[in-house]
């Protein structure tokens, strides 16, 4: 069921020719977490912060649940728009108790109530014992999830994160999206979290709207987002990926690029002409009688894999990067190698 709904969101800087958020629309559904993934400047925390009612819109619309909070002709304030806020660096209360930080949201209840509720969240977040501790006691994974149950306490619309996983040291990072993910599913929470990670956006959203320069690229599932990008920009920053410009072979089912013809899936005359491929790393074959070959520049160890970055023996016109191949990591691989690889069609993406 839609829950929130997002249309034509544009917000314009008077100190900038080109608008911070150009002309949005999405919607979510009820229960789901959404990522706003994008780079530095792409628009996503002024999105949130329109979201949540800290910036207002030059136009557009905001409706969650039933209820219209931002319009052409009214903008309802935040406290009144049922968000639960969790900023990047926590701002937990130095002075207050884990309990108290988590209950200071808790307002019109009765102190039962709210000692109740308080023991729920902490049950959620899995901290019952660190109830009467203060946050400088608390790791940073802890005092984040401290900071989502405060969030959470008030049972709000919906819940918004912006880049929750910053300030976390890069070894807790993996445990602390597992940690969000499973606390906002089981809460049942709908909400938006912001990240130029896609690692973060990956491991935590049932659905990643991607953003640059101020407009939506492509919004879809992680699996989706990854196997299919629509774009070349969106190819590139959701993961490595190999760009070959070529040119479609209608009949062939292929298409001619500087390494060669190159295999695809029948398009049924959707592309025509000249267009750009996709070929994730880990979708190169190597093979000792394969179709395509060339000399390993470099190697790339990555612990459970390398990554093998090749020159093209038999290049029409020279590649401005390698080919990029993710082996695994028992293969013994030398610079300067001759190494023979195949292209499976359908793991090859088409981007007109």
């Amino acid at each position: 069921m839609t829950f929130i709904h997002i249309k034509n969101l544009t917000k314009r800087f008077d100190n900038h020719s080109e608008p911070a958020v150009n002309d949005i629309s999405f919607s979510i559904n009820k229960g789901e977490i959404v990522s706003l993934l994008g780079p530095s400047g792409c628009g996503k925390t002024t999105a949130l912060r329109m979201i949540a009612g800290f910036e207002n819109p030059t136009k557009g619309t905001i409706e969650i649940g039933n209820n219209l909070v931002v319009s052409d002709s009214a903008v309802v304030s935040p406290e009144k728009r049922g968000i639960g806020m969790v900023f990047q660096e926590h701002a937990l209360f130095p002075h207050m108790t884990v309990s108290k930080n988590i209950m200071f949201g808790l307002k019109n209840m009765k102190k039962s109530e709210k000692i109740k509720r308080v023991h729920e969240m902490l049950e959620l977040i899995e901290l019952e014992d660190y109830a009467d501790s203060i946050p400088s006691n608390l790791s940073g994974g802890q005092q984040q999830r401290v900071a989502i149950a405060r969030a959470l306490a008030p049972t709000p619309h919906i819940i918004l994160l912006d880049e929750p996983f910053s300030s976390i040291d890069a070894g807790l990072r993996e445990k602390m999206r597992q940690d969000i993910a499973a606390i906002l599913k089981k809460a049942k929470a709908t909400a938006i979290i912001v990240t130029h990670d896609q690692k973060d956006a990956f491991a935590v959203a049932d659905k990643v709207v991607v953003m640059k320069d101020g407009t939506i690229q492509q919004i879809s599932t992680p699996k989706d987002l990854y196997r299919c990008p629509t774009n070349c920009f969106v190819a590139q920053f959701v993961g490595k990926t190999n760009l070959l410009q070529g040119e479609i072979n209608t009949d062939e089912d292929d298409a001619t690029t500087p390494i060669g013809r190159v295999p695809i899936i029948s398009l049924l005359n959707r592309y025509k002409g000249k267009v750009m491929l996709s070929i994730r790393p880990e979708n190169i074959q190597l093979n000792s009688h394969g179709f395509f070959s060339g000399i390993v520049d470099r190697i790339v160890y990555g612990g459970d894999k390398q990554e093998i970055h090749l020159t093209v023996n038999n290049s029409i016109t020279k590649l401005t990067t390698p080919i990029i191949i993710s082996a695994p990591i028992n293969h013994e691989i030398l610079v300067g190698q001759l190494l023979n690889f195949d292209i499976n069609k359908e793991h090859v993406t088409v981007i007109e």
